[in-house]
């Protein structure tokens, strides 16, 4: 009976992969492997009707309900297909906003008016080349993203090179802007180091110094990484997403998509 709890039990191995690609693949899903997952399934719910017949079987019976070499290649393959999709990184596929490859064409938005703050972020401050910036950034896009990170973050440094391959990405419409909270407007402490790491994750977007007028925001978090949302007139969207990762970030703008 051992060899035989065996076999569902890779069966079941199989289907649960199979599940798990699922969600992020559609060949996971091809009516091949379902055939072939549905066909051993009826070849396993014989053994088993078979096994229900005898209390004890013998070794000859057995032998003769476990599935072929060539049976057991074919679940080994499939369990193999599904690891092979459920181990593609996310990183490289990101839903709604990502799947529109190189086309940068503005996508329609919805954001609820109940999502939107009452007052407005503004602010002047400078950028990490000393250009002045200020919060009328925020009018040439429907959707900015400001990211909120520092050079003592290890968190912040690991995921910045997602942040550089999800600007690359984003339609016309959508801005992602960084505000690094330890480079402050008129001096230049640490401004060499936000840089390097900026050009280690080959992040071409634009990164602004902590001023006066940010103190306010930066009061309201805690913990970095942290991503705000804004729309045109600088209104919040929806909650500040404090300590939160770029998946989370991601995860919220396309809820305002469609």
């Amino acid at each position: 009976m051992k060899k035989i709890k065996i076999i569902p039990m890779l069966i079941a191995a199989s289907l649960t992969f199979t599940a798990a690609g699922c969600g992020n693949q559609q060949a996971a899903n091809s009516a091949e492997i379902e055939e072939k997952i549905n066909a051993l399934e009826n070849k396993l719910d014989a053994i088993m009707a078979q096994v229900s017949d005898s209390t004890e079987p013998t070794e000859a019976d057995t032998e003769e309900r476990e599935l072929s070499d060539s049976e057991k290649q074919e679940v080994d393959e499939i369990v193999e297909h599904n690891i092979a999709e459920v181990a593609i990184e996310e990183e490289d596929a990101y839903p709604n906003v990502d799947d529109l490859g190189s086309d940068t064409t503005a996508l329609s938005l919805n954001i609820p008016e109940s999502e939107l703050s009452e007052a407005s972020l503004l602010f002047k401050t400078t950028d990490l080349d000393g250009n002045t910036v200020t919060s009328d950034i925020f009018m040439d896009y429907d959707i900015t993203i400001m990211h909120i990170w520092g050079t003592y973050c290890g968190p912040c440094i690991e995921e910045m090179d997602k942040y550089a391959k999800f600007y690359d990405s984003i339609p016309s419409n959508i801005n992602l802007v960084g505000l690094v909270v330890d480079v402050y407007d008129g001096y230049e402490d640490n401004v060499d180091y936000a840089k390097e790491i900026l050009g280690s994750a080959d992040a071409d977007f634009q990164n602004l110094r902590t001023s006066e007028s940010l103190y306010e925001l930066e009061d309201e978090i805690d913990y970095i990484p942290s991503s705000v949302l804004v729309d045109r007139s600088g209104r919040i969207i929806g909650e500040i997403l404090e300590g939160e990762s770029f998946e989370a970030t991601r995860e919220r703008l396309n809820e305002y998509i469609g």
